[in-house]
């Protein structure tokens, strides 16, 4: 009730000040504050503050203490009243933002200058990740995200019920160590520069389960069990496989193969770029091999385990469905406004 109270309490100070101005607000112990850009919201709060960011778009800002950001989110079907909440540029993440989060937001890239540890996205479009500082990243969490080009490494991961358009986890020379990869979907490959197939994957001491690849990864010592096309059952060096599918999902003209098609309600692979990701139905379709595959008998990808997809990507706080704000106000100054907010569960 508390988050529903305030959140209502955001909208109505950002129509009254400018039906045309958008208001970040700065949550630290009783009244909201409010800014007009985000660097100023970031460069006033306190460790520990939420900053509510509205729909709209919002300039580049270093973080560098513990912020928790919080959008309207970023499926333009969920955010038809709001606008989605977009940051233009990167979000660079500096020493001190540790144990923060971001949750709802459009990001073109987000980064890190440094160490980083304790942090969580949760249902953003990332469009770049870049997090390679290795070995002073750990403890990171992805749950149920967009990401498009992706350059991770370092410890401790946990990534879970994520899309995947591009980019690797871990690298040849850095690998992503010690790390849970569950329930993602994997749509697409890099070739290297000399004509090879660089895998989605370079791990080593983690566990990797009901994922969907495009193509296998790669590591030692990681445990690959119910997995579609992985590439290993049983021992392989220092890996260990079960449970796995083996589709013979073989790339092809440098973009997701056809196969795909076969496995989700609705792919097409030529629709995988901004905003035609969301056409998409990643279901894995009734009577799948997939379906209640999982290592807890739930649905391989991102459906299925603990973080199943969030239909509209909608954020946890109270969603605006629609907003009605009269022309004018009437005889006495008043400004009529209608509002139907739903509540969220999760």
């Amino acid at each position: 009730m508390k988050r529903l109270i305030f959140t209502l309490t955001i909208l109505l100070a950002a129509v009254a000040v400018s039906k045309g101005q958008n208001l970040i607000a700065r949550q630290h112990g009783g009244a909201p504050t409010f800014y007009t850009k985000l660097p100023d919201a970031v460069a006033a709060a306190a460790a520990g503050d939420t900053l509510y960011i509205p729909g709209g778009g919002w300039d580049a800002v270093t973080i560098n203490k513990k912020l928790y950001l919080i959008g309207v989110g970023h499926n333009p079907d969920s955010t038809g009243v709001t606008g989605r909440t977009m940051i233009n540029n990167n979000i660079t993440l500096a020493i001190g933002s540790d144990n923060g989060s971001m949750t709802g937001i459009y990001v073109t890239g987000v980064t890190t200058s440094g160490a980083l540890t304790n942090y969580t996205f949760s249902r953003c479009y990332i469009a770049q990740v870049y997090l390679n500082t290795s070995p002073n990243i750990s403890n990171i969490t992805f749950t149920e995200n967009m990401i498009g080009s992706v350059d991770v490494t370092g410890s401790h991961y946990y990534m879970s019920n994520n899309i995947f358009f591009s980019g690797t986890l871990g690298s040849s020379g850095a690998y992503l160590d010690g790390s849970v990869v569950r329930n993602n979907v994997f749509l697409k490959y890099l070739f290297t520069s000399g004509g090879g197939i660089n895998p989605p994957l370079f791990a080593s001491n983690c566990i990797i389960e009901n994922n969907i690849f495009i193509v296998s990864g790669t590591g030692s010592s990681n445990t690959y069990r119910n997995n579609v096309n992985a590439g290993i059952n049983g021992t392989d060096g220092s890996n260990q496989g079960s449970g796995n599918f083996s589709p013979s999902l073989n790339p092809n003209s440098g973009a997701p193969t056809t196969s795909l098609q076969s496995i989700f309600v609705n792919f097409d692979p030529s629709n995988i770029n901004g905003d035609d990701i969301y056409k998409a139905d990643l279901h894995v379709l009734n009577g799948s091999l997939y379906k209640n595959a999982g290592t807890d008998g739930t649905d391989i990808g991102i459906y299925g385990g603990a973080f199943p997809w969030k239909a509209g990507s909608i954020p946890f706080n109270p969603h605006f469905q629609t907003l009605k704000i009269a022309p004018q106000t009437d005889s006495s100054g008043n400004l009529k406004v209608q509002i139907t907010v739903a509540a969220q569960n999760n």
